[in-house]
């Protein structure tokens, strides 16, 4: 396990590494999994040396994302006075991506319906 986790900080350090001296504005961390996923897609490292890693950061996500959570109760205050605009924009941001996915999702269905 402790070999993926290195296998993942690696990639998320190349990632960095690659965002700093490119200066491209594509956060480090996106580009570490970019590089991730063609290294697992071409077999350039195993699914399994990463798994139990993947695995284990997965199962504890929530734990993860507990300080963000946190700290929009410093921004109550702008939520509260704002919130009507967050929920119309939500709600019609929802709609976009229903509509978007029901079209690509319709986009293969050229022939017969058995063909899927």
């Amino acid at each position: 396990m402790i070999q993926g986790f290195a296998i993942l900080m690696g990639f998320y350090f190349v990632g960095q590494v690659i965002a700093v001296l490119t200066r491209i504005p594509i956060p480090g961390n996106v580009l570490g999994m970019v590089l991730l996923l063609l290294s697992l897609k071409f077999r350039i490292i195993k699914l399994g040396d990463v798994e139990d890693a993947s695995d284990l950061l997965l199962d504890n996500l929530m734990f993860l994302f507990l300080p963000t959570t946190v700290a929009i109760m410093l921004y109550f205050d702008i939520i509260l006075k704002s919130w009507p605009v967050m929920l119309g924009v939500t709600i019609v941001s929802t709609f976009i991506v229903a509509f978007v996915v029901g079209k690509i999702a319709d986009g293969p269905k050229r022939g017969d319906e058995n063909d899927l």
